[in-house]
């Protein structure tokens, strides 16, 4: 390999030793945050808001932050600024005597998921424009096995050391990771511009963005809503421990992290459409399933289930949404779908828990299953495979 080979490539595996561990810090405390908030005298509604506040953020800033990104020609700064915010947010977790501190202080770590944004495509900008698909693939994954590991240690955390111990570690991990973007060097992709409307318009309004990022936040709706919010609610309510919930989502993301290194090769042998349709299939089927088990080890493979069907959609959907603009366009295009999806993140736990304090916890996971089945019918459409398709091949016409 080159010089500039080898200097990619180390910037490849920082950026995803700090993704990792961005993610970690983000999600340890995610398994027992609900059980956490009803303990603290929370109602189902509540938990819902507790749970949903990660989403807010993430709904106003992300379109900004991706236009911003955009008109300096820089991501990193934005990178560095979401470490920041993810201590502060489990700083303030910690600290937090009452549900309401709690909405407040998982709004603080919503900024710091905000800047994913950049994350996203500061990585895939050291990757060819044909790999895009792969780069989103590998990010995904990482960020799938950052939840993986910090789901398994937030458990058992708080089963050895109590409930704040988690969030306590929450910070250190975001803190601890912050060096190692010392080690990444950022080049400008383009020279600064001011932010101009109709360009934004014109990005914001691609066919293929609208539906993939629709898409999206009905997938979100479901895993924010069910695999996040309510199925540690209801683990809890069959008799899991703090450690067999933290392994039960653990199973969830290890099982997505699966499916998003399996989604690009899979991809491009059977069609991204088919396999996005796939994923909201076992989405699905692994929710409808969860109101009629009850082992806390039946519980878990269900998760798999589900999880696997979310590592299958959500890199295909990452990468369509930016393969159909040039690359000095993408972090808009990423804040555009990241935002739209975020509506699904923000709206899932609230109507979930709204469902289950009104007609029963198991209501919202049929609502949810069927969310999920409608999805995989649209995704399975000619329409939606022939946008799909056509964004691949202007990636390919824009390398030339």
């Amino acid at each position: 390999p080159t010089r500039e080979a080898r200097a990619r490539r180390s910037l490849i595996v920082v950026l995803a030793a700090a993704t990792f561990l961005f993610w970690a810090a983000l999600y340890v405390y995610v398994p027992i945050l609900p059980v956490y908030a009803e303990s603290l005298g929370a109602s189902l509604s509540m938990v819902g808001i507790v749970v949903a506040s990660y989403a807010i953020a993430q709904l106003t800033l992300r379109i900004p932050i991706g236009v911003w990104a955009d008109r300096l020609g820089r991501r990193k700064p934005f990178v560095v600024a979401g470490f920041v915010f993810a201590a502060l947010g489990g700083l303030g977790l910690a600290l937090a005597p009452n549900p309401w501190m709690l909405f407040a202080a998982r709004a603080v770590t919503g900024i710091a998921a905000a800047t994913w944004v950049a994350t996203t495509v500061f990585f895939a900008s050291n990757f060819p424009p044909r790999e895009t698909a792969r780069a989103m693939g590998i990010i995904a994954f990482i960020n799938g096995a950052a939840q993986v590991a910090a789901s398994l240690v937030g458990g058992f955390t708080a089963q050895a050391f109590g409930w704040q111990a988690t969030f306590w570690l929450g910070m250190a991990l975001a803190l601890g990771a912050m060096p190692l973007l010392l080690f990444a060097p950022e080049r400008r992709t383009s020279t600064p511009r001011p932010f101009s409307p109709r360009e934004f318009l014109k990005v914001s309004t691609v066919p293929v963005l609208l539906v993939i990022s629709g898409l999206a936040a009905l997938g979100q709706f479901v895993s924010q809503g069910v695999n996040i919010g309510f199925v540690p609610v209801y683990g809890a309510k069959i008799g899991a421990t703090k450690a067999e919930l933290g392994l039960i989502l653990t199973v969830m993301f290890a099982a997505a992290s699966v499916g998003s290194l399996a989604a690009a090769y899979l991809g491009e042998r059977l069609g991204l459409a088919r396999i996005q349709a796939a994923g909201f299939l076992l989405m699905a089927g692994g929710t409808l399933a969860v109101p009629f088990v009850h082992s806390v080890w039946l519980l878990g493979a269900t998760q798999a289930v589900s999880g696997l069907g979310r590592g299958f959609f959500l890199p295909i959907q990452m990468a369509v949404s930016i393969q159909a603009v040039p690359q000095e366009q993408r972090a808009t295009a990423m804040g555009v779908f990241q935002a739209t999806y975020s509506i699904g993140m923000l709206l899932g736990p609230l109507l979930s828990g709204l469902l289950a304090d009104r007609f029963g916890i198991a209501s919202l996971f049929y609502v949810s299953a069927g969310i999920a089945l409608l999805c995989a019918v649209a995704s399975a459409t000619p329409q939606v495979a022939r946008l799909v398709a056509r964004s691949t091949m202007a990636a390919a016409s824009a390398r030339g």
